[in-house]
């Protein structure tokens, strides 16, 4: 049986719910990411297994899958290496909040490789971000690793680590709504010396299937959040379910930002209405200019980072050090500090001029 004939069957399994063997299903997911076959076969597999709901096991699968293709690295920085990255589809348009809590929690002296993609159903994605403020999408891995060592903060771009990746980017593109590659690519930083992680869930239902994935990785402690409101963030404008994992076990709680004394904000306060108000927004943030509301969910967000970054036990203490960060400039000397070693200043100093964010 060919590849293209492999995928086929699992994806008619899948579609009639036929129980799969281990084998067959790596396999397909190994065809899919390795072999040429036509779009409309991928895009099936994908829809089918989007469909059928995603189990632990078969997360698993395609996390070894995509591993296995992808470009690793080694950091060994002189401080903890993290990561918070949602798994998108929230359909919600917020702007970049994970992006701009990631240049947070590096100002806070908590090194964060961040790994992400242009967005597939959003208005902008952290590569969107990065690319417009000047970071070069470019760059060598080498030149990556190494800003990540020199300022504590670095993006890993999803398609220059994954290759596998290159082949159904224009696929899931053209389809147009989340798939399983949502969910499963923040589970699969290319730093093999992540320590702690933040994962945010725009689907509630796996929460489960990913926390159980993540107890049984490398990573040493992962939180994964979903809010009521169905954003993939620690949000303010409702409570959340948050789930602690850790090689000691896992512990399920609800979150309200009122018990930490966040004023709770609308939906409308937090959304972009386009890619350039969305890299507004989250410059302001950095900068120390936003609405308080933008301001909140960023900083919430940056708590759950420190906390898996072991510089903070508490939500509370995350939000007064991630707050200090901000207030003190260090976040917006820390996005400047990025791209003057790996991208270029004058596309930044435009846009500062342009959102009126200059010194």
């Amino acid at each position: 049986m060919s590849s293209e004939d492999v995928v086929r069957s699992v994806t008619s399994k899948l579609v009639y719910k036929i129980d799969l063997k281990d084998e067959e299903f790596y396999k397909a997911v190994n065809s899919v990411f390795t072999v040429d076959m036509p779009d409309a076969v991928i895009a099936s597999f994908l829809t089918a297994l989007t469909t059928a709901g995603i189990t632990k096991r078969e997360l698993k699968i395609i996390r070894k899958v995509l591993r296995q293709e992808s470009v690793s690295v080694f950091a060994d920085t002189s401080t903890p290496i993290i990561d918070n990255c949602g798994t998108g589809g929230d359909m919600i348009n917020t702007f970049n909040i994970s992006t701009a809590s990631a240049i947070v929690t590096a100002s806070a002296e908590c090194s964060v490789a961040k790994h992400g993609n242009r967005s597939a159903s959003g208005l902008c994605g952290s590569a969107d971000f990065f690319e417009r403020i000047g970071f070069n999408l470019d760059s060598s891995v080498d030149d990556v690793v190494n800003c990540l060592r020199k300022t504590g903060l670095s993006f890993f771009y999803a398609p220059k680590f994954h290759p596998a990746l290159r082949r159904v980017s224009s696929i899931r593109k053209q389809m147009g709504f989340k798939t399983v590659l949502n969910f499963v690519g923040p589970l699969c930083n290319p730093c093999t010396d992540i320590t702690g992680q933040v994962i945010g869930v725009s689907d509630i239902g796996l929460l489960g299937p990913l926390s159980a994935v993540m107890f049984d990785s490398e990573v040493d402690h992962i939180i994964l959040v979903h809010s009521d409101d169905g954003l993939d963030e620690l949000s303010n404008t409702s409570e959340s379910t948050i789930i602690d994992v850790k090689k000691s076990g896992c512990r399920e709680y609800r979150f309200s930002p009122k018990s930490v004394n966040i004023q709770l904000a609308t939906p409308r306060d937090i959304q972009a209405t386009s890619m350039d108000d969305s890299v507004k927004y989250t410059m302001q943030v950095i900068y120390g200019v936003a609405g308080s509301a933008k301001e909140d969910i960023v900083i919430l967000n940056s708590s759950l980072a420190l906390m898996v970054g072991d510089k903070v036990d508490t939500i509370k203490e995350g939000i007064e050090m991630a707050r200090s960060a901000v207030r003190s400039g260090a976040a917006k000397a820390k996005i400047r500090e990025l791209i003057d070693l790996c991208g270029n200043r004058d596309k930044l100093e435009h846009l500062e001029k342009i959102y009126d964010l200059t010194d």
